[in-house]
């Protein structure tokens, strides 16, 4: 019981933080009531004397009553330096509860004494009255601790108790104090307890506001360090801002200065188109066969260019804008291998270079099937269109494959013009745009993306690494090595193209000839240019301009096309996607090729995994290649003669 209503103390650190803030706040309290009792006890001296002069009884005793006034006020002294003028140690507050309580207790007694020998008219001066006040000043103005305050009770009577016993007074005072022994024990008792209540409640109130202080406390400084982190945000988002705005301003130059690197360089095929073109008018208005064949191929080659450029710039731009995903998976080498022959012979073969491949390594990787076309693809791309002109012998480009236990490394070397080392060194072949001795270059020559295109998309795989070596007139071997993997099932290996592995020989575009071959283009002029090529070529054709017309004309056919032809994003939503779906429902097994100027992978998309997707703007010799290699790969029956 007497547990409960005790103050509870906190933990040891946190009792002895209360015990410091408790007797600093107090010290002020304390200090003047110090003084008051210093100033009271010398004070009281003249008091006695006047007393003493008035009243013969009174002077008997005045010499006993001064020096203890004396001594008090001496005590008070000791007690005021020892609290306020020195550093006590850490029980300071225990301390100054001993000290309070000494003072009490001899303060008590001084009185209990007094009462006993002063004239019994003086009596009440001092006892009870004088007593009640010093237990109120007492417990009021020092500020005791309850604990403290209990204690105090048994040595206040016990001090009172004593100088009972010891005066040697008369007893006449005696009996004047004790007449009504019941009614001063009570009153003293009483104002005992009155004044442990008074410790209770200050001791109690101060835990309180001490917690709350420290609730206090601790909120601001959750708030302080709340608002110093935000504090902090803010600058890292002014600085994150201005970082952005800067990064905002060096793109926007980079891409200024990639924008005029592009049109200078697209500028030059193109004012070579103008002064071929007009030559050729000429040509063809003197009927000069000869001359307007020439100037023919002079124009085709400046085509190829812009297309070329136009390709790698779209390409570049895409990987930089980060519009290209990245998917992992097991791909087949050989498989790889096949369609980059598949894509590349027409290419190589137009240029009079031996694209020389090796298919038959039965190995797996971890890689993007598709990124990995383009990569290699381009690498090739760079050899064919940087090969040499002065060679007599055979010009080639070959794939040869290096096997470890952890990596396949994919060499592509040539015997082209070579790059020179310092170029190598100092990593300018990487930037976009770079040319090597470009006026060693003929018209047909690159943009200067096929490397940079390549270090972005090899630092977009993980694992997989890049190496050149080349050498000025020998040639160039670029390495690029692949994260090998375990053998992979077959349900788990990228899809591509399903490309015969023997090689294959030049397609014969005679094929086309007496061909019914089904071109569906919403774009008139390339839906025109389209069958104006293939009819010069000898294929017969029908030619929609959306979906629901090509549905109809495919319904009501009178015989399987041999082909088809079919832009990938066609009006009114529909797609390739949803022609296919309707021709094979009503002609199974008609091959099919998507030219398409659609910038991501077509691939990619369910449905088209192992349909040959061309992208916008094709070579037309690829074009018509690559039409008869998809007939040819659906192996169709030869058309009857007379046809």
């Amino acid at each position: 019981m007497l547990k409960t209503f005790i103050p509870p103390k906190f933990e040891a650190a946190l009792e002895h933080e209360f015990r410091l803030s408790f007797d600093e706040s107090w010290k002020p309290v304390r200090k003047v009531a110090t003084l008051g009792c210093m100033l009271l006890w010398i004070c009281l001296i003249p008091w006695d004397f006047y007393l003493a002069h008035q009243d013969t009884q009174f002077k008997a005793i005045v010499y006993a009553l001064v020096p203890m006034r004396l001594a008090m006020f001496v005590w008070f002294s000791i007690f005021y330096y020892i609290a306020f003028k020195t550093d006590l140690p850490k029980t300071r507050i225990s301390t100054l509860n001993v000290i309070i309580i000494a003072s009490l207790v001899l303060t008590e007694a001084c009185l209990f004494y007094w009462a006993l020998t002063v004239p019994p008219n003086y009596v009440p001066v001092y006892f009870p009255n004088g007593i009640l006040v010093v237990i109120s000043a007492a417990y009021c103005c020092f500020g005791l601790h309850f604990r403290p305050a209990v204690l105090s009770f048994p040595a206040v009577v016990a001090s009172i108790y004593l100088c009972a016993t010891l005066t040697h007074q008369s007893n006449a005072n005696l009996g004047q104090v004790s007449a009504d022994t019941t009614s001063v024990v009570l009153l003293l008792i009483l104002g005992l307890l009155w004044g442990c209540l008074v410790a209770w409640v200050i001791e109690t109130e101060a835990r309180r506001g001490f917690m709350a202080r420290k609730r206090l406390a601790k909120a601001n400084e959750e708030i302080r360090i709340a608002h110093a982190e935000s504090e902090h945000d803010r600058l890292r988002l002014l600085e994150l801002q201005d970082q952005i705005s800067r990064d905002i301003k060096l793109k926007e130059i980079e891409q200024a200065r990639f924008l005029g690197s592009a049109v200078h360089d697209l500028r030059q095929p193109i004012q070579a188109l103008e002064a071929f073109n007009i030559s050729l008018s000429r040509a063809i208005h003197a009927q000069d066969d000869a001359r307007a064949h020439e100037l023919s191929e002079f124009c085709s080659k400046a085509i190829s260019v812009i297309k070329d450029q136009l390709a790698s710039i779209l390409e570049y731009t895409k990987i930089q804008s980060e519009a290209i995903s990245i998917q992992t998976q097991a791909v087949s080498v050989s498989k790889l291998l096949q369609n980059i022959q598949f894509v590349w012979q027409p290419h190589a073969q137009a240029a009079d270079v031996d694209l020389i491949i090796q298919t038959d390594a039965q190995y797996h990787i971890q890689s993007d099937f598709q990124v990995l076309l383009r990569i290699i693809g381009n690498l090739i791309s760079n050899s064919i269109k940087y090969r040499s002109r002065h060679l007599d012998s055979v010009r080639y480009v070959s794939i040869t494959l290096e096997a470890t236990d952890s990596n396949v490394t994919v060499h592509v070397a040539d015997n082209g013009v070579g790059i020179p080392a310092e170029a190598i060194e100092s990593g300018e072949i990487w930037r976009p745009f770079m040319q090597i001795q470009k006026s060693a270059f003929s018209i047909d020559r690159g943009v200067g993306l096929g490397l940079a295109i390549v270090a972005r998309l090899i630092a977009l795989l993980p694992g997989h690494q890049l190496r050149i070596h080349s050498e000025v007139g020998r040639g160039t071997t670029v390495s690029v090595t692949l994260p090998r993997m375990a053998e992979a099932s077959s349900a788990s290996l990228a899809r591509g193209f399903e490309v015969e592995s023997a090689s294959m020989s030049r397609p014969d575009v005679d094929l086309l000839r007496g061909r019914y071959v089904l071109v569906i283009e919403d774009d008139p002029l390339v839906r025109l240019s389209l069958c104006t090529l293939l009819q010069d070529y000898g294929a017969r054709l029908e030619s929609y301009s959306d979906y629901l017309s090509a549905v109809n004309g495919i319904q009501s056919l009178e015989r399987q096309p041999d082909a088809v032809i079919s832009d990938f994003s066609l009006p009114d939503g529909a797609t390739a996607i949803d022609v296919m779906t309707e021709l094979n429902a009503s002609w199974p097994g008609t091959p099919m090729m998507i030219l398409s100027g659609e910038s991501d992978n077509l691939s990619d998309k369910p449905g088209l995994e192992h349909v040959l997707c061309i992208t916008k703007p094709a070579d037309s010799a690829h074009l018509l290649a690559s039409l008869c290699m998809t007939m040819q790969r659906a192996k169709l029956n030869p058309v009857p003669q007379g046809a």
